[in-house]
């Protein structure tokens, strides 16, 4: 500095204006420390060969370092590796060896993609800690030039948007939910959508839909993927983690410590594989939680953490929603083409009855008119011969009408069902007698062979029509000199098997793989023309079946039949 010619006020003004600027520049280099310190974002400045000259506190937490001064003249080779650490420099260093911006034919002015400024560069690109995980920020590069216009440095603003990234995702899995219930076809394919869209914000390698079976009372299964265990039988699964949840209709991470004290309070107790990491989220509707939605990590712990639960609640009411709507659907679906079947076998069955009742009906008219207008020519054994042939299709109409009029009764509900303990012996004798006369006239021996001590639980009218028809068959395709044997035994279970046995005509197969379909035509007549329309066997098998027992016919064509049933054997 020159001071010829200068007196001693010149240079205390000169010393007084240097303290000034020196006590302003202190002021902007703390008002920049400051800045840098306490800013959100990520700030560095690096010299022409992308060496750091400064960097801020959120700027050094992705190097593993204590503090911003042990980054000064290095670079992002001191500190990693990787790839896109190495174009990331070479980028830099060109913008510094240029001054201008880089221009690259993938970046373009487009919303959400990079783009070039005069001078630096803006967009999203991964960042990467020293731990090696990776990180989107949003980058803006700018080029300090001194007064000559010569760049010195190159600026550099980073703003982590890892949370701004995970919000817009979640409104995309949400409203991609919300979608899927128009889009998919059913139930399993809308769970399979939901698995997929939450697996790109949570872990959800392992997922369970449980959902409540409110009339059985237990948990079904529907959509369960899981590492190690198979899909579990529908259960009530009262000590489970997934039925606590359900219960107390609250969100719950399943910590070991957790886990500990619920089983010490004997809330829960370990069903299936042990996981660390373990979540449940009550599935909600408007009305009421229609099941729990669980999801597991095998391998890690504490994978889920508050903010999962928090997006897993916010949209389990369109899970819940889509879930409930989608089974209504397919319960209608189910019941129309349960609907459709049954008509369609309806009129089939009464298409096959109009015929059954067709033929005895014409005889018995044609055999009306007959004695109508040929009475006084006929002599009286031909009256009497055309009077037993009335008789017989009158009782073959009976006998079907009355099958008709109870199979129809019970089809709509409008028959009872009254359990009550009865003697077996006693009430298969009953039936018997009411047939005594049909046996002695085509004379077949009736024979029974049953404990006078075996006592069921049956509704007494339903048995009467079951053993009336079974044994009214018996009786039928039996030829003369026949045998028809009554029989019973325990079967072990706690049943009573009863079995109505012929050596009649016996049958094939076919005709035997038909006999209890309502729409097959199994009619035939008896050894002596009798008439018969199946209906009979069908209302057996409903009557047993109503009494949790089973019907069964074992058959050979020429060497008789067996029909068995079974009905339970009452306590004493």
């Amino acid at each position: 500095m020159d001071y010829t010619g200068k007196t001693c006020d010149d240079l205390i003004r000169e010393l007084i204006s240097l303290r000034k600027d020196y006590e302003e520049l202190r002021k902007e280099q703390f008002l920049f420390s400051s800045l840098m310190d306490n800013i959100k974002d990520a700030v560095y400045f690096k010299d022409h060969e992308s060496r750091f000259l400064r960097i801020n506190r959120m700027h050094i937490d992705k190097f593993g370092i204590q503090d911003p001064s042990e980054a000064i003249g290095k670079t992002d080779f001191d500190f990693f590796t990787e790839e896109h650490a190495r174009t990331s420099l070479l980028d830099e260093k060109k913008i510094m060896a240029t001054g201008e911006s880089i221009v690259k034919e993938e970046i373009e002015t487009q919303p959400g993609k990079p783009y070039t400024l005069k001078g630096g560069w803006h967009g999203e690109l991964l960042n990467c800690r020293k731990d090696g995980s990776e990180f989107p920020v949003e980058l803006s590069t700018s080029i300090v030039k001194d007064d000559n216009g010569s760049p010195v440095a190159l600026i550099g603003v980073a703003n982590d948007i890892t949370e701004r990234k995970r919000i817009d995702l979640e409104k995309e899995v949400i409203n991609n939910i919300i979608r899927g219930v128009t889009t998919t076809s059913d139930l399993e394919e809308f769970m399979r959508l939901v698995h997929v869209s939450l697996s790109k914000i949570v872990t959800a390698e392992n997922i369970v839909i449980a959902l409540y079976d409110f009339e059985k009372a237990q948990f079904t299964f529907p959509y369960f993927i899981d590492k190690y265990d198979d899909i579990p039988l529908p259960s009530l699964m009262y000590k489970s983690c997934t039925s606590y949840v359900f219960r107390k209709g609250k969100s719950l991470v399943f910590t070991q410590e957790v886990f500990d004290k619920l089983i010490k309070e004997n809330e829960v107790e370990m069903v299936g594989s042990p996981s660390p990491s373990w979540v449940g989220i009550p599935l909600k509707t408007p009305s009421r939680i229609i099941g729990v939605l669980v999801l597991q990590d095998y391998a890690r712990e504490n994978v889920y953490t508050e903010k999962d639960v928090e997006f897993l609640e916010s949209g389990r009411g369109q899970i819940a929603v889509a879930i409930e709507r989608r089974q209504s659907e397919e319960a209608i679906k189910v019941k129309n083409e349960m609907l459709q079947v049954s008509n369609a076998e309806k009129d089939k069955f009464f298409s096959i009855i109009a015929h059954d009742l067709r033929g005895p009906l014409g005889s018995f008219v044609q055999a009306t008119k007959m004695m109508t207008d040929r009475s006084a020519m006929m002599s009286k054994e031909d009256i009497t011969e055309l009077t037993e042939t009335m008789s017989k299709e009158a009782a073959s109409i009976y006998s079907l009408l009355e099958n008709l009029l109870e199979w129809s009764r019970f089809t709509r509900g409008m028959i009872g069902f009254n359990p009550v303990k009865l003697n077996l012996r006693e009430k298969i004798t009953s039936t018997a007698e009411l047939f005594a006369e049909t046996a002695i006239r085509k004379g077949i021996q009736v024979n029974i062979s049953i404990n006078s001590d075996y006592i069921i639980e049956a509704d007494e009218n339903m048995l009467e029509t079951i053993l009336r028809n079974l044994l009214s068959n018996a009786l039928k395709f039996t030829p003369s000199g026949g045998i028809v044997k009554l029989s019973a035994a325990e079967s072990g279970d706690g049943m009573i098997k009863i079995s109505v046995c012929d050596n009649g005509i016996g049958m094939n197969e076919i005709l035997k793989q038909k006999l209890f379909n309502l729409t097959e035509k199994t009619n035939r007549p008896g050894t002596e023309g009798e008439t018969s329309s199946g209906l009979g066997l069908h209302l057996c098998k409903e009557f047993v079946e109503k009494h949790g027992g089973e019907i069964n016919v074992v058959s050979e064509a020429g060497k008789g039949s067996c029909f068995s049933f079974t009905m339970i054997k009452a306590i004493k």
